[in-house]
């Protein structure tokens, strides 16, 4: 539609909206090249990737097809600093997909984790065909390779059940949280009742079993079949007060959400461009955090609650799952004179909110036709701004349709 426009008020010329379309395919095809040139640039552009950063985890899976020929199926891509930044972060990673609009289409699989700031820090990237089992698995795979299973690991997710199976094969060790927000829907898609929901949602938050309880009285005095519902899939699964592994403040996969919708304008362009796009913003990410981070000073942080602070423990049970101090542990700290600061758990401290950020995420530098590195070379930290459109480009193509 702005295609259109511009043209209508550059050429003084109608021109249709299918006929702008197929002229922005095209111009796009001449400034980025077309999406099977992309697939056929992929290895090369990863390996660039790899070179101007060290500790960069890529992987490639290509099938035969019928006539011979090898044909992309998987990519994974991990940036050397989101590794390494990951080791600062507490053991959560929020896992989701979301559809590419591009030729192709097919899907981007994330895996997040929360910095101390409480941002979404994106630790891997796989493009496949679709959520399957075989897809979800192999990703799976490609993460256990830089976050090792264990019992201390907590996966968070949709109720999408090719999750479920990857997990169980790949993650054995790992807790697995369903998000609540998702649980919700479910529940008011299943029972057609928003009140029913809300419900389930303030259980899923409850900090104590007895604030808990009083929920799920609640359900299961207005919908029994939903309270089978939940009891089915498992009280340990989605609510606070009953998980068995460390969740603290993430009960929802809002952060994987959020990059997703970061990411959007991105999804419809060839496979090359989008890891470009997701590089440059990484890189702008990275930088800007380190800097916000490098300045930050921690600054000075009702009822009647016994608290442990040795252990971190309060019983309002707040302190115990989000390790992050109440009301009730800083009243206490600030009465017997402790400082307040060592009351957080390390993973919220400015030190480890800046450790996570120390890597630094390059630019591939540039390549020529033939597949050689220009004159900016890996090591450069220049920022590389993402062309979206050249008009000139997208009008010539306008005016040679017509032709």
């Amino acid at each position: 539609m702005e295609l259109q426009q511009m043209v209508l008020e550059d050429l003084k010329v109608c021109a249709s909206y299918s006929k702008c379309w197929r002229a922005r395919e095209r111009a796009q095809d001449d400034v980025f090249g077309t999406e099977e040139e992309s697939y056929e640039r992929l290895a090369e552009y990863l390996h660039a990737l790899k070179l101007a950063n060290p500790g960069t985890v890529t992987d490639i899976k290509t099938e035969v097809d019928d006539g011979g020929r090898e044909r992309f199926l998987y990519m994974f891509l991990s940036f050397g600093a989101s590794i390494k930044g990951f080791r600062y972060l507490r053991r959560v990673l929020v896992v989701d997909g979301t559809h590419l609009t591009g030729k192709y289409k097919g899907v981007l699989l994330t895996a997040s984790g929360q910095d101390a700031n409480f941002q979404v820090f994106p630790l891997a990237f796989s493009v496949v065909d679709s959520e399957n089992d075989e897809a979800w698995t192999w990703f799976f795979e490609k993460l256990e390779r830089i976050i090792a299973d264990s019992n201390t690991l907590t996966i968070i997710s949709d109720r999408n059940q090719s999750i479920y199976k990857a997990k169980r094969s790949v993650f054995p060790l790992a807790k697995h949280a369903a998000c609540i927000v998702h649980l919700a829907r479910n529940v008011n898609a299943k029972f057609q009742n928003k009140g029913l929901a809300k419900m389930v949602s303030n259980a899923g938050y409850a900090y104590t079993i007895g604030s808990f309880r009083t929920q799920y009285n609640q359900i299961r005095e207005k919908n029994l079949e939903c309270a089978k519902y939940l009891d089915k899939i498992g009280t340990a699964h989605w609510s606070r007060v009953y998980f068995q592994g460390e969740r603290y403040n993430l009960m929802t996969s809002n952060i994987a959400e959020s990059l997703n919708r970061a990411l959007w304008k991105g999804r419809g362009s060839p496979i090359v461009e989008l890891l470009k796009f997701i590089r440059a913003m990484l890189t702008r990410w990275f930088s800007a955090r380190r800097t916000k981070a490098g300045k930050h000073r921690v600054g000075m942080l009702n009822g009647k609650h016994n608290v442990l602070l040795d252990h971190k423990r309060c019983t309002c049970k707040q302190y115990d799952k989000d390790k992050i101090p109440c009301g009730h542990a800083m009243f206490a700290a600030n009465t017997h004179g402790i400082p307040l600061d060592t009351l957080v758990g390390d993973f919220y401290k400015t030190s480890a909110w800046k450790a996570s950020y120390e890597g630094v995420i390059n630019p591939e530098g540039q390549l020529n036709c033939n597949g050689v590195q220009g004159a900016k070379g890996p090591g450069t930290t220049g920022l590389a701004v993402p062309i979206l459109y050249k008009w000139d480009v997208v009008l010539m193509a306008i005016v040679s349709s017509w032709v």
